[in-house]
């Protein structure tokens, strides 16, 4: 199940009852980073900050937890709690790839 992060609810039927799902997911500011990676940076060097914020900020979601999705193919990394992409295990190897486009996801810890 993939709820549509654009639309902030998804409405949801079955057996004669309504299940209302309302998820107000993170909004990445900007919404679209680019940066250029050196193919011989250290493992776990720090590339790039992302940073997502809740649409409507309060006490119970401020906190914000991040995943790579796709696209990283252990070539990078991301600190869970801060949002700081690094070198992962694998090498990058310009020859064999020359770009990366990866798909961060961003959940409120609430």
């Amino acid at each position: 199940y993939r709820c549509d992060a654009t639309s902030g609810s998804d409405y949801v039927r079955g057996l004669g009852a309504q299940l209302i799902i309302y998820n107000q997911y993170p909004v990445f500011r900007p919404a679209k980073y680019d940066t250029a990676v050196f193919e011989n940076i250290p493992k776990g060097r720090s590339i790039l900050k992302v940073i997502a914020r809740a649409q409507k900020p309060n006490k119970q979601n401020q906190a914000v937890s991040y995943k790579i999705v796709s696209g990283a193919g252990n070539s990078f990394a991301i600190n869970v709690n801060t949002g700081v992409m690094t070198r992962g295990n694998r090498n990058i190897d310009y020859e064999r790839q020359t770009y990366y486009s990866l798909v961060v996801r961003a959940t409120n810890k609430a």
